[in-house]
């Protein structure tokens, strides 16, 4: 039997590797407009979590951000398909829950059109019932809305059956403000804050399939 009917993730770090395409990116960036000083990579692991314009602010906030927008799309349009992977071992976990007849949807703080050529590149475009974007909302995360968008498209939802997957800060907040469980990654680039406490810690995707259904 299932533990959860829906369950519903972020995208980058989380099913997408886009680590080393964010980077790349930003370091041309940097090299344009910053006279190639370069954020430690540490740092730029988190990149992936606030809304993208958010960081440009923080990185280049003698530029106009509209400008350095227009400049990440071009640049990282160049890296997509070549430095862009799924995460290991997602893609066989997310075809067996579906197989366990749960609800698989996407709730990112990347805009729609980047998310589903994310989606088209890692092949994972049929495996989902919903994909809110940041501009699908008024707030990004970690605001609720998103979340509950995505959960508006199912009828008679119990919220203690959904769970929220990703590999930050900003995803279990986002999970607890809108009131559902959350399952942090510990397996990526991201360290994890010890005073984290998510309802599911993953230490590898395969953990997912055993949170997920009652032994």
């Amino acid at each position: 039997m299932n533990k959860f009917d829906i369950i519903l993730f972020d995208m980058d770090g989380t099913i997408a590797d886009t680590d080393r395409m964010i980077v790349e990116t930003f370091y041309q960036l940097y090299d344009l407009y910053r006279d190639g000083r370069r954020t430690p990579l540490k740092e730029m692991y988190y990149f992936s979590g606030p809304p993208l314009r958010e960081t440009l602010i923080k990185e280049f906030p003698h530029m106009d951000v509209n400008f350095m927008y227009q400049e990440y799309q071009r640049i990282s349009k160049e890296l997509y398909d070549e430095l862009v992977k799924p995460m290991d071992g997602c893609l066989e976990v997310l075809i067996k829950l579906k197989q366990l007849g749960i609800k698989l949807g996407i709730v990112t703080n990347k805009v729609r059109k980047s998310a589903l050529k994310t989606l088209d590149i890692i092949k994972m475009n049929d495996l989902f019932d919903v994909l809110v974007g940041l501009d699908d909302v008024s707030e990004g995360k970690p605001s609720k809305e998103g979340i509950e968008k995505a959960l508006s498209i199912y009828e008679n939802i119990n919220k203690d059956r959904v769970l929220y997957v990703g590999d930050n800060v900003i995803d279990d907040v986002s999970a607890k403000n809108a009131n559902v469980k959350s399952a942090i990654i510990y397996f990526g680039n991201r360290e994890i804050p010890k005073t984290l406490n998510p309802d599911i810690k993953l230490f590898s995707f395969i953990d997912l399939v055993k949170e997920a259904i009652y032994e």
